[in-house]
């Protein structure tokens, strides 16, 4: 066997103890090409001698793959045909299936029974490719039907109904679609079932939600769930009956108990009983809901459809009256005389609907924004974020707006809070988030209203309490009180007073002190009231981003501490630079006759590796073995999820990692080292994400298997040697072979890297080579033998550092410093060609860009290498018809332009552009040879640029004298100008646009193509 099989051989003795399922070890077609050979050997030893092949995971791993492959509901002709046999008697299949069977004994792998010889190699497998549309069919049943789409209605009941149902396989209308082997694997392995499950599931529901599904999968069942769901008629016809509606609330948990709903336009009102899932053994076709509310008995007949775990009840809704929504509803599901479920809805003196009219059940948490509130004509509740009431005959509607920390005083006294646990003190209503202020050393809350006052004080001394506010007292029942009822152990009364109503309606810092009579308690309180006061980061919060906005109300009279903000002229607004250690932005507020510190968070995404300092660019890629255990996070939320792309073993229980910050360290400390354990070499690049509560971002790129970034082949004419340098990211040992290419010849082979160059002693030989970057690889099996990896293969010309005229260059990214990571990506490819000397260090050439539509001309630049001995890096600057200036990188659209666009304002303008000044910012360059599909470059110019090029080669005697049929114009069009003597460029140029109108032929689009076209090779056309 070769070095690919000693290589395959190797990874698979080290997956295969780790791997549950056999199957579960990646194999790409080219390796199962290899073990296919090795089976056939081994087969053909066992099938026609009495050789014993022993423990062989190889050879187990090939079984399973044939059965992935190729199972149809036979495997033994599939095998017969694939070792090229006439037949397999039933003695070799004994002989085949017992080696198998004693690999699994000796490895502790699951099995049915020594005897199951075809389905222990099948369930290792989990699913045959044959079977997996099937598979999928069924868990796509179970989520609409079972789980109605709510993947949080997958408990523990529900997976256990589920694992039941499977394991039965009885082949019902409810099994018929899952394959036995994917019964046994979960039957033999049910918390490895369950996790695969879950994994489906969840693939299932972003797919069908978000439409999000595995990018670039190297999982089998990923990459064949990827396949089902182009074809899934079942699947597709629910994603879009769903996403055509335009009343679909993405997102909204489903009810799985009654409730009530409210239909806004005619006040009415409904009680909705939702399908239920019956168990399995129920034998009846017909239940009745029971409801009992009032003086009022109510029974409504539901009837069964079969779901994947049981039976399913119809949704049905009944009309309630409206002075009934306040009672008690007791709500029972019969089948004769045994109840199955039971639900009750408490009575209570209001009912909160969202604004779709779904009910809101006040023992969760009212949520933020618009809520409607429906009482008895004479109850009325109490809130600052009541904005609007109604009388509905024996109703009141009440409209509330709400926001985080609001109190609502229901009709019976009782309190609720928004979004918090109700405490002593300032509400936090009409707080300004994200901002504090410095007050005698202590930092001070903002409020752009005056705030309401939260006590809780003993009843018998209330009347005794003393309010002082700035110095002037008052009685706590001065002005209007709301008394609130806490119902709590002390006896306590909470009062609600609103602090406006004792002065505090100016703009500027308030002290309130309240006394109360024989209590130790401390109830000192300070804030500043700026009424009004509003605040804006212009496009935060900012991820990977190095500058910000911030606006403020015009009337606001703010004046920046800190000179690196940047006042706009033409709004209340400042620029300034996301600095990795600036926490808050500095401001001082001018009041009438005080100034006072003020400070706002900046929204922002900083990270830092354990050794490190914080960071707010995107980090580079890294390399497998770097990535720290810990990772820390800064930003404004409070939970964070990390998780990595696509998992190659798909079994994986961990999906993703959820965090919560530290309250006393203000950040997110984040253990990924189970991640670590994840990353292997079937894919170059692994990434990680990170999520706070929106679309998943790419945080972090690793490295799994050596990369060469960049590469460079020069002479170096003082020393007579031949140099190639390169930059590998990876920590192995590395070697290259180099070939003439023109004779053959290897000039050198397994010649060491060292420091990232090779050097060899020669003449000088002019012509193409080509350089073979290997890693090697120290054979662990005793045999001291080596082996080379390829990770590299490219074809070069010899770079002359003195005269780098006739080269092309291919601008990779650009940096602030050769040696700083963080690294400017680019959208498009950039090429600098026709290089003409000014001197040793500085050369005149032509930038273009490929885009979509061809190679198009962007400018005349200047190139300056300020180190020779490393040519990849350069500056550039473009000539603008009298001096050579600087590019603009636009971050959003993440390009190289000459100018900003029209129409922006300065803020958005200063934030998307970054100058990219020649003693800043390095281009990094990668020397390519102007030939077209030269795979090993990875550069495979289409056809528009060869035109282009010959093009350029024309220049000297006359471009405008180029042919029509070389600027790369369709036949169609060149033969309709041909007709009308339109021959060359300086024709069209001659004629115009109103020559071109008259063409016969050509439409609108041809037109503009011919514009576009010339346009690429800078004319313009009048």
């Amino acid at each position: 066997m070769g070095i690919a099989f000693k290589r395959l051989k190797k990874r698979i003795l080290k997956e295969f103890p780790k791997k549950k399922l056999i199957g579960d070890i990646i194999i790409r077609d080219s390796e199962y090409e290899i073990l296919l050979d090795y089976l056939k050997d081994k087969c053909k030893a066992l099938i026609y001698s009495n050789v014993e092949i022993g423990n062989d995971p190889v050879f187990a791993v090939a079984l399973v793959q044939v059965g992935i492959r190729y199972y149809d509901g036979n495997f033994w002709s599939h095998l017969t045909k694939l070792l090229g046999v006439k037949k397999i008697t039933v003695e070799g299949q004994r002989r085949i299936g017992e080696a198998f069977y004693k690999v699994l004994y000796i490895n502790n792998k699951d099995f049915l029974n020594k005897s199951d010889r075809v389905n222990n190699i099948l369930l290792h497998g989990f699913v045959s490719d044959y079977y997996a549309n099937a598979m999928f069919d069924f868990f796509f049943k179970y989520y609409n039907n079972d789980l109605e789409r709510d993947l949080s209605r997958n408990n523990r009941e529900m997976m256990n109904n589920l694992i039941e149902v499977i394991k039965k396989n009885d082949n019902t209308s409810r099994t018929y679609l899952l394959v036995k082997q994917t019964a046994n694997a979960i039957k033999v392995n049910t918390r490895g079932g369950k996790i695969r499950i879950r994994r489906l599931l969840n693939l299932i529901d972003r797919a069908f939600w978000d439409g999000v599904t595995p990018e670039n999968p190297t999982s089998r069942l990923s990459i064949l769930f990827n396949q089902w769901l182009e074809i899934s008629d079942e699947f597709n016809q629910q994603y879009n009956i769903y996403h055509s509606n335009s009343n679909k609330t993405k997102g909204k948990k489903a009810f799985s108990s009654p409730y009530f709903k409210c239909d806004f336009k005619n006040t009415s009102f409904k009680l909705v009983l939702p399908t239920q899932l019956i168990r399995l053994d129920f034998e009846e076709k017909e239940i009745l809901w029971h409801i009992k509310y009032s003086d009022k008995v109510k029974e409504i007949k539901s009837h069964l459809q079969e779901a994947i775990t049981g039976y399913k009840t119809k949704e049905v809704e009944i009309e309630v009256e409206r002075e009934n929504i306040f009672d008690e509803f007791i709500i029972e599901l019969y089948c004769k005389e045994m109840r199955l479920k039971l639900f009750k809805i408490k009575a209570d003196c209001i009912r909160f609907y969202d604004k779709d009219g779904d009910f809101l059940d006040l023992s969760n948490n009212l949520p933020k924004g618009e809520v409607y509130g429906f009482t008895r004509k004479n109850d009325i509740p109490i809130s600052d974020a009541l904005l609007d009431s109604e009388v509905i005959d024996n109703l009141i509607r009440s409209y509330f707006e709400f926001e985080i920390g609001d109190v609502v005083r229901l009709p019976d006294g009782r309190p609720i809070s928004i979004g918090r646990k109700l405490k002593e003190g300032l509400l936090e209503r009409k707080v300004l988030d994200g901002c504090y202020g410095k007050y005698n050393g202590s930092s001070i809350k903002i409020y752009k209203e005056p705030p309401r006052l939260f006590l809780k004080i003993l009843p018998q001394r209330s009347v005794g309490t003393m309010i002082e506010i700035n110095g002037v007292r008052y009685r706590l029942f001065d002005e209007k009180t709301i008394k609130i009822e806490l119902g709590n152990a002390k006896g306590e009364q909470g009062y609600l007073i609103n602090l406006g109503d004792y002065g505090c309606t100016n703009d500027g810092i308030y002290t309130v002190y309240v006394d109360v009579p024989n209590d130790r308690t401390n109830r000192l309180w300070q804030f500043l009231l700026i009424n009004g006061i509003n605040y804006q980061f212009e496009d935060a919060p900012y991820i990977f981003q190095s500058k910000g906005k911030i606006k403020f109300n015009e009337e606001l009279n703010i004046k920046p501490a800190n000179k690196n903000l940047e006042k706009n002229n033409d709004e209340n607004s400042f620029n300034f630079i996301i600095e990795p250690e600036l926490e808050y932005l500095p401001f001082t507020y001018k009041g009438q006759d005080y100034d006072i510190p003020i400070y706002f968070e900046i929204p922002c995404l900083k990270w830092k590796f354990p050794s490190g300092k914080w960071n707010v660019e995107k980090p580079d890629a890294i390399w497998h073995g770097d990535v720290p255990n810990i990772i820390y996070f800064k930003y404004p939320e409070n939970k964070l999820k990390i998780f990595i792309d696509e998992h190659l073993d798909f079994s994986n229980q961990y999906q993703y990692l959820t965090f919560s910050k530290s309250k006393t360290k203000g950040y997110f400390e984040c253990d990924i080292t189970r991640f670590k354990s994840w990353l292997s070499r079937e894919k170059d690049f692994r990434r990680i994400y990170i999520d706070f509560s929106q679309k998943p971002l790419e945080f972090l790129k690793i490295i799994t298997c050596s990369v060469v970034e960049s590469h460079i082949l020069k002479w170096d004419y003082e020393n007579e040697e031949l140099v190639c340098e390169l930059n590998i990211i990876g920590k192995a040992n590395y070697c290259a072979d180099l070939v003439l290419m023109d004779t053959k010849e290897k000039i050198v082979e397994k010649i060491p890297i060292n420091q990232g160059k090779f050097v060899i002693k020669q003449s000088l030989n002019s012509g193409l080579y080509k350089i073979i970057i290997y890693e090697d690889e120290i054979d662990d099996t005793g045999f001291s033998s080596t082996f080379y990896y390829k990770i590299g293969e490219f074809e070069h010309k010899i770079i002359n550092p003195n005269n780098l005229e006739g080269n092309k260059m291919l601008i990779k990214h650009i940096k602030r410093d050769e040696d700083i990571s963080f690294k400017m990506e680019l959208n498009c490819k950039y090429y600098i060609s026709d290089l003409k000397q000014i001197d040793k260090n500085n050369y005149k050439g032509r930038l273009t860009v490929e885009t979509k539509y061809g190679i198009k001309y962007l400018a005349e630049v200047k190139v300056q290498i300020n180190d020779l001995d490393k040519l990849q890096f350069i500056s550039l600057t473009f000539f603008d018809g009298q001096d050579y200036l600087e590019f603009l990188y636009d971050k959003k659209r993440q390009i190289i332009i000459k100018d900003e666009e029209k129409g922006l304002k300065s803020g958005e303008s200063y934030r998307r552009y970054e100058c990219l000044y020649p003693d800043e910012y390095l281009y990094m360059v990668e020397y390519i040879i102007e030939r077209q599909n030269l795979a090993s470059n990875k550069v495979t110019p289409i056809k528009e640029e060869k035109l282009v090029v010959e093009v350029e080669k024309t220049k000297e005697k006359d471009l405008l004298d180029t042919p029509i049929c070389a600027t790369g114009l369709s036949n169609f069009i060149c033969n309709a100008l041909k007709k009308s003597e339109i021959t060359t460029i300086r024709d069209i140029v001659d004629g115009g646009k109103k020559r071109l109108a008259k063409v016969q032929g050509l439409n609108k689009k041809m037109l503009k193509e011919i514009e576009y076209q010339l346009y690429s090779l800078g004319i313009k056309i009048d």
